[in-house]
Formats: structure tokens, C-alpha cells, sequence
């Protein structure tokens, strides 16, 4: 059956291991004989390793878990945090309020921090003592069984002894004329079964309180740690001002909505850590008692509560009841079905998506040179026509027939292939990473095997799209700086000279300055009735259209000196304290886009305020 590989753009077979999210179908298809799924639909995984396409059987490989010896709490606690974000966000954006919200984590995260009912019956309960008293006292049944003991040993006999011991002379001691006495009965032996109904609620409750602390306390501290560090920026020592400057702006516009993320919710966030920290430890040392080990481990507790009397009545096992029904509420359902773990993951992928969509209007938004054109989805740069097109599984960024083309994944997904040199591609997004955020170095962090992720917990998340856009978008227009527009007839080149518009070369023209005002305005006069081809008018056009865009800011949009040099220029923004140029080096010529006041430094420090990329 033949796909479309959305990570190397082409059509392929589709190979006996499946990647999850790789692939698109090319023709309307059943998976695993339940799931109907359309054409152009992303073939995602439905929670099973079978992946079943018509009468072909593969495998699926899912990358929503890094390929690390086991996933640990923090991995899994971003991973949770993510996806309810995303959700938020979506949200948001679809209400149509706020078309393009902060990419950051969204105010409502901060419920997160605070202890929920769960937390505070499970603080309580263990407050009281009511867990230690069950496991210092638990409750228990006799449970008698009958067994052929020696007469010393017999407490009661069980019923039918005597008879028994008449027919089976080998038990007995000795024969009197009154009877027989035994050597050996048929005796009640009494046992204490601690594996009744209420103790197997109890220990199975404590595995799944556990459980429920682990992630619950690692996304308390994941997310205190990012709150924390948000309301720390200013105080961050090595940052940009203009970076520091946006990354607040970012966050300020995260929270406008509510206004409640100050050190106070940082304070509430330490004494939740502190009692879900008490509770585990709890829970640990019950999870090492004797009446745990007591109970078998295959002992298991259907997830509906029989109404026992002891889970009624008694003043310590009542509260099991209360703690199991909180559990259930705050974790939903824990079994799903194929088809409901498939929607879950296509959910997930369209919030990603757009959530990825919409952080890449805020770049275009943001640069001075994109001109917003009829749609929202189309603009024009430094001449070019453009548009931001998404659907069936990629976000294609085009102009001027280059794209740039994202690929949002749900896992921890390495890049197959790497850009081009002109920075468009195909390029890998993954919403969760196996690396920390601050191993970002800039662009050879889009190399071959490395993975590049972006989310609502990365404060650099915006910074990483602009550096990746802005090289694609700026590539082109460097690179045609100072080239020749050839074969252009003499009279037009007269008149070119005489109105001293660009340099005029042995029958070639080229720009190196952008034009003023009345040079354009009577350039663009002329031109429609000069003797020209189209192809000459089209390329005189861009050319003046680009070095207008190389002479203006990319952040503030003014008007900034410009000084032409050898092949190379030199432009300056005094208003952002910015510049940027063509450079030439021992092995090439590099654009350069940066600060007035230092070179290119590391990408924690200056963000996309400093790129650098050979042309």
C-alpha cells in the first residue's frame, strides 16, 4: 500500500514497522477491521502494537515515549502538563477572542498548584490516623480448616472424628475395653485470613494512591519550577535586555487574563509540595506493613465498591471509601477503548498543530517586512507573495515558491533529513523533548538526529520558530544582494543612469542602496512604460523591493543607515541598537543579523536577536 511520508515529503510503501504520525494515506482505509479513516488522514497509533491496513499486517512504533531504559515521573509530568495546556490554548484560540494568545503556559495552569479535593481528604485522613489504625489493627476472619493432627494438637475436632478414626486403626495409640485411644484426629485447625474484601480494598488503594502521588507531586514541582522561573526573569543574570524584554512581554500576555501568578500562588505551591511530599512518604511506609504483604498481589478490586458493612460502618475503614471514589473522580476513566485512544491522539495532533500554527502568525505578525495580504493565511515579503497553509498532518510556510514545511509529532521524533541551506525543509516539531530545553544551540540544532521540540513550558519556544522563519524568509533576499540584472536594452539603462537609480554596468544594472522615497516613487512611474520584457520589469522590481527590506529594521521597521561595501553591506538600527550585514570569511560570505553592541553570542542569551547563516 502506498503512503505519503509526511517526514521525507514523498510517496513511499508503507514499511512492515510503522511510525505512528509518519504517515498519510493516500486512499480511504480501515485500521485494525473497527477504524474507518479517510484520505489525507495521519495513520496514528490506536493504542495497540497491531496495525492492521486491509488484509496487510504491520507493526506500529509509537515515539509518544522516549527510547530511554524507562520513563520517569518529570518526563511523564511534562508530558501531562503539555497536553493540557495545548488544550487550554486551543480553547482559547477557537473562542475567537484572542486570535493569536501567548504561547506560554495559560493562567489556568495555576489550579494545577493548589490542592484538590483528592489531596486535601487524603492530608486529612492520614492526619488523623485513620490509615496507621488500620494497619496497626485490621480487621480479619477465622478461617478453620480440617486436618490430621496429633491428639497434643487438637483444640476441636471437626466433625465426622470419630468415625474417621474407627475406620482407620493406624491412628490409633492403643485398644482398651472401653474403647480407643487415638494417636492422631481429625482436628479444626484455626488460621487468621487477612485477605478479606476491606484489607484487599485497602492495599490496592494504596498501590493506586501511589501511583496518583508520583505524577501528581512531579507536575506540582514541574510546574512550580516553570511559575517560579517566569516571575524570576527579571532578575536573570547573562540575558539580553531585548530578549528579557520579549520573554516578560510573553508572559505578562499569558496571564493578563487573570493577573493571579505572584509570589503568593509560588508560596501555595510550596506547601502543596510539602503535603503531597508527606503523603507519599506515608503511603510508602504503609505500602511496607505487614498486613500489605499480607494480602496477595493478584488479589484485585473491581473499580465499583461492594457496600460492605465494615466499608460502611467501622470509624477507620469508611474513609476507603471516600479516598477510592475521589481517586476514580479525579483520574476519569482508566480503561479505553481502540477507537477512543485513536480520537484522543488525533485530538492531541490538531491541538499541537494548531497551537504550532498559531506561533508562527506571532512570528510573521512580529516582522516589520511581512505585509498581511487578503487572507489571513497570506502576506507578501520584500516583494514575494506568501502564505501559512495547514493541513493533513504539516503547516507549509511558502514565498516565492521555496517552502518551509513543519511536521508537529506527539512524541520525541529525531530529524530524518536536514534543512537546506537556504533554510527550507522539512523539519521535524515534537512536543515533548529528551534533552533539556537549554541544549538548544541555534541552527545546528536542526542537524540530522537531533530532536527539536517546542511547548507551552519552553520560554524559548517562540525564539526557536522566529530563527528557523527568519532564515528561511531573509536567505533569499541576502543572497540576491548586489546581483546583476543583465540583458537590459540601452535605452532603458540611459534613462537608468541618467536619474542615477542603481549602477550601471556594460549593459547590467544593480542596486546596492535602497531607494528613497521619490527615487521609488519615480522608478515605479517609469517603469510599466519602459522598454522592457516582463522578466526585466519582475526582476528590476524585486530587486528594489528587497533592498527596501534590507534597509529597514526587522523588529521596529525604520529606516536604518545603510553603507554599501565590497560585494557585502553594513545596516544599522539605532533605535533597536541593531545591525546587520553581509560578511565574508575564509570559506564563504555569512549573513548576519545581530546586536550593535557584540557579535553573535549563544542562543540563551540573545535569542533570535543574533542570527548568523552562510549564503
Amino acid at each position: 500500500m502506498k503512503v505519503f511520508d509526511l517526514y521525507l515529503g514523498r510517496v513511499v510503501a508503507m514499511p512492515e514497522c510503522v511510525e505512528a504520525g509518519r504517515f498519510r494515506l493516500m486512499k480511504p482505509a480501515v485500521l485494525n477491521e473497527r477504524l474507518q479513516l479517510g484520505q489525507g488522514e495521519v495513520l496514528l497509533s490506536d493504542g495497540g502494537e497491531r496495525c492492521a491496513i486491509g488484509a496487510t499486517l504491520h507493526t506500529f512504533v509509537d515515539h509518544r515515549y522516549p527510547a530511554l531504559p524507562s520513563v520517569d515521573d518529570s518526563q511523564e509530568a511534562q508530558r501531562s502538563i503539555v497536553c493540557r495546556a495545548l488544550e487550554l490554548l486551543a480553547a482559547r484560540a477557537a473562542e475567537g477572542n484572542e486570535a493569536l494568545p501567548s504561547p506560554l503556559l495559560p493562567a489556568e495552569m495555576v489550579a494545577v498548584l493548589e490542592l484538590n479535593k483528592l489531596d486535601e481528604a487524603l492530608r486529612e485522613i492520614i492526619d488523623r490516623g485513620h490509615l496507621d489504625e488500620i494497619v496497626r489493627r485490621p480487621r480479619y476472619s477465622m478461617k478453620y480448616e480440617s486436618e490430621v493432627v496429633e491428639v497434643s494438637r487438637v483444640r476441636r475436632t471437626a466433625p465426622g472424628a470419630l468415625e474417621r478414626l474407627a475406620a482407620r486403626s493406624e491412628d490409633w495409640h492403643r485398644r482398651t475395653i472401653t474403647g480407643v485411644l487415638p494417636k492422631r484426629l481429625l482436628a479444626l485447625l484455626s488460621d487468621d485470613d487477612w485477605g478479606i474484601y476491606e484489607n484487599k480494598v485497602f492495599v490496592r488503594l494504596l498501590d493506586r494512591l501511589e501511583q496518583y502521588l508520583r505524577l501528581r507531586l512531579a507536575e506540582t514541582e514541574e510546574l512550580s519550577r516553570v511559575f517560579e522561573d517566569a516571575l524570576n526573569l527579571d532578575a536573570t543574570e547573562g540575558l539580553d535586555y531585548r530578549l528579557r524584554k520579549g520573554l516578560c512581554q510573553l508572559w505578562g500576555e499569558a496571564t493578563e487574563s487573570s493577573g493571579s501568578v505572584t509570589k503568593s500562588v509560588i508560596d501555595e505551591a510550596k506547601y502543596a509540595i510539602e503535603v503531597l511530599r508527606s503523603a507519599k512518604r506515608k503511603i510508602g511506609l504503609l505500602r511496607h506493613s505487614d498486613l500489605y504483604s499480607k494480602v496477595p498481589r493478584s488479589a484485585r478490586v473491581p473499580t465499583e465498591l461492594r457496600h460492605t458493612n465494615i466499608l460502611n460502618h467501622d470509624q477507620h475503614y469508611r474513609h476507603l471509601k471516600t479516598l477510592w471514589h475521589l481517586h476514580q473522580k479525579c483520574i476519569g476513566p482508566t480503561t479505553h477503548t481502540p477507537e477512543e485512544v485513536f480520537r484522543a491522539n488525533q485530538r492531541e495532533l490538531d491541538q499541537f498543530c494548531r497551537y504550532l500554527q498559531m506561533m508562527i502568525r506571532r512570528v510573521l505578525r512580529d516582522i516589520a517586512q511581512v505585509v498581511p495580504a487578503g487572507t489571513s493565511a497570506d502576506f507578501s515579503f520584500a516583494g514575494s507573495a506568501g502564505s501559512l497553509v495547514a493541513g493533513k498532518g504539516e503547516i507549509a510556510l511558502r514565498v516565492g515558491g521555496r517552502e518551509l514545511v513543519f511536521i508537529p509529532v506527539l512524541g520525541a521524533v529525531p530529524h530524518v533529513a536536514p534543512l537546506k541551506a537556504d533554510g527550507s525543509g522539512r523539519l521535524i516539531v515534537s512536543r515533548i523533548s529528551t534533552v533539556d530545553i537549554g541544549d538548544f544551540t541555534g541552527f545546528e540544532s536542526f542537524a540530522e538526529g537531533r530532536v527539536f521540540s517546542i511547548n507551552p513550558m519552553d520560554f524559548y519556544g517562540e525564539e526557536k520558530i522566529r530563527l528557523l522563519v527568519e532564515r528561511f524568509l531573509w536567505s533569499p533576499v541576502f543572497t540576491s544582494y548586489g546581483v546583476h540584472v543583465d540583458r537590459v536594452p540601452s535605452e532603458p539603462l540611459g534613462w537608468l543612469a541618467q536619474h542615477r537609480i542603481g549602477r550601471v554596468e556594460r549593459g547590467s544594472w544593480r542596486l546596492l542602496s535602497p531607494l528613497t522615497d521619490g527615487e521609488r516613487a519615480l522608478l515605479e512611474g517609469w517603469l510599466p512604460r519602459a522598454a522592457l520584457n516582463v522578466d526585466t520589469r519582475e526582476q528590476i522590481s524585486a530587486t528594489v523591493q528587497q533592498l527596501a527590506a534590507l534597509g529597514a529594521c526587522r523588529h521596529c521597521g525604520s529606516s536604518a543607515s545603510f553603507a554599501p561595501r565590497e560585494g557585502a553591506f553594513k545596516a544599522n538600527c539605532s533605535s533597536c541598537n541593531t545591525e546587520w550585514g553581509i560578511y565574508s570569511t575564509a570559506a564563504r560570505r555569512m549573513a548576519r543579523m545581530t546586536t550593535s553592541d557584540g557579535a553573535c553570542q549563544d542562543f540563551s542569551r540573545f535569542g533570535s536577536w543574533c542570527i548568523e547563516f552562510g549564503l
